[in-house]
This record gives structure tokens, sequence and C-alpha cells, in this order.
């Protein structure tokens, strides 16, 4: 793997990602969305070249990237991943379209692979559509599983490979800052107790520089499966990551749950295991969940 594309190279996991890349000596074809303040966090980087396009017109690119010959894309870029973006529907089924035409760029210039991120919650998909109530996040879910299977359809047609890597919650610098543990972290350096929910679903928060290395390796090895997971090595109750993430940046704030109604969406172990990853990979976790705490908060420092 000499040369990549990534779209959504100026986010959280991108920049991640660049930054390992760039620590092997890969080349990097960052796609970045025109005009955002993201953009500049990639000057440090040298071995890349920025190219500013909407995922919208991602396929207007092919003649201009033809040169390169990329080896795998990387498909970072979803718009509406958190927020009240989640439930708008025009948004999520844009993504849809975005992420079929990015794939057929990827099979235009010969990429051997391309690697999408998908999210733990497209498998609440089921309970989305058996429940009485609207959620939020109904749209983002569904939006989430239909893009994988579309893909998987289009992998059929155009044979380029395609890995679909799941994660549940990766933390550290550059973490949205309306994602809980930004929250949680700001809430208590103001010295408030912030509102939170039951928190008793079962979770995994992963630091974002060991998803960054996890999505290498998935480029670079020959995996037998469309579709893995990427985690931490022990996966436990979203309380038990919060009671820690609170006794480290504010140990004299006694944390209450239940402020907030629950969704009634139950998450499964079973959906964390990152065991088939790992053994075809080697791949393993090198950051402690306390290091990425702590770059959550100095980021969140920064931005006040």
């Amino acid at each position: 793997m000499k040369t990549v594309i990534i779209s959504g190279a100026a986010g959280f996991v991108g920049y991640h990602l660049i930054k390992n890349l760039q620590e092997k000596g890969i080349f990097v074809i960052a796609l970045c969305r025109p005009g955002s303040s993201h953009n500049r966090r990639l000057k440090e980087f040298t071995n890349l070249k920025i190219i500013e396009c909407d995922t919208s017109h991602f396929l207007s690119l092919k003649e201009g990237l033809q040169n390169y010959y990329p080896d795998v894309f990387f498909h970072l870029a979803w718009e509406g991943t958190t927020g009240e973006k989640r439930g708008n529907y025009a948004i999520q089924l844009a993504n849809v379209k975005d992420i079929c035409d990015t794939y057929t760029l990827a099979a235009l210039l010969g990429c051997k692979k391309f690697i999408a991120t998908g999210t733990i919650y497209e498998c609440l998909a089921e309970q989305v559509l058996l429940a009485e109530q609207f959620n939020s996040l109904s749209y983002y879910v569904l939006a989430k599983k239909y893009a994988y299977e579309s893909l998987f359809q289009l992998s059929k047609k155009l044979k380029l490979d395609l890995t679909w890597c799941m994660f549940c919650q990766p933390i550290g610098k550059y973490i949205k800052l309306d994602q809980l543990m930004a929250y949680l972290v700001y809430e208590l350096k103001e010295g408030r107790i912030p509102k939170l929910g039951t928190a008793e679903n079962p979770f995994d928060m992963i630091v974002v520089e060991d998803l960054a290395e996890g999505l290498y390796l998935a480029g670079i090895h020959n995996l037998k499966n469309k579709k893995y997971y990427i985690g931490s090595e022990r996966p436990r109750q979203l309380k038990e990551y919060l009671k820690k993430a609170g006794e480290l940046v504010a140990p004299e704030i006694e944390l209450v749950f239940g402020q907030r109604a629950s969704d009634g969406l139950q998450f499964s172990y079973d959906w964390l295991d990152s065991t088939s990853f790992r053994q075809e990979t080697g791949f393993f976790n090198s950051y402690r969940f306390e290091d990425g705490v702590r770059n959550v908060a100095k980021w969140v420092e920064e931005c006040n």
C-alpha cells in the first residue's frame, strides 16, 4: 500500500488515519469539504495532496486522479453523524448515493480495495423499524445499514474488494464537541453535573489512534469477510466508561444517572466483538482508555 485516497480526511478519524499513514511513508490524497475550517489540520503533513470537493461531486475527480494509481480508498465522509442532522432523511439518503458514487470512483481509478466506515448503531435497524415511536436516530441508522447493503450489491457488479469497518465510539483529540465524552468532560470542567441517561447499555470506546491503526491493517490484509468490528479489548457498560472518565477529569463530582429519558434501544455485547478482526490482522490496542480521555480533555480546553 503506497498511495491511498481518504474522503472526510480532515475529520476526527480522518486526521488520525492520515497521521498513521504518514508515519508509514504512505502518500495520501485527502478529499476535504470545501471551505471547512478543519482543513487547516492537515497543514502539518507533507506527503499528501489536498483536494477540496463535496462528496456529491466525487465522480468528477476521475480525470484528475488517474495518474496517482491509488491502492486503497478509505471512505470516511458521512454528513450528519451527530446532532439533529441524524434525523434529516434528505441528508441521510444523500449519504447513501454519495457512498455508492465514491465506490464507483474507486473502481474507475483502479483501486484494489474500498474501505468504508460503518457504526454499531446500524445494528439497531430492526429495533427502529419495530418501534412505535419515531426516534431521532432512525434515518441515520437505516441509511448506514442501507449504505452497506447497497455497496455489497455494487461490489458484485464492479468487482472491487469491499471492507466495511464498524466501530462504536472513538475518543481523542478532534472529537466532535457534541459527542457524549466531549460533553461529559466539558460539563465536569465547568463544575457542573452532566445530564446523563441510565447508561446501562453495553458500549465500547476505542482510542482514535487505535482505530486508525485498525483501518490501516484493514487496508493491507486480505480479509475473508466484508464486514468487521474494530473495538477495544473489553467492552463494558456505558456507565463504567463514564464513571472512569469522571474520576479522571473531576473526581470531586459524583455523576448522577437517569436524568435523561431512555430511547428504549438496546445494544448487545455480541455486536462489540472484534475477535475475527484481531485474528485476521493481528490488531491489538496500544492505547489505554485513560489516554483517550486525557486527549479529549485537552481538546475541550483548546476549544473553550
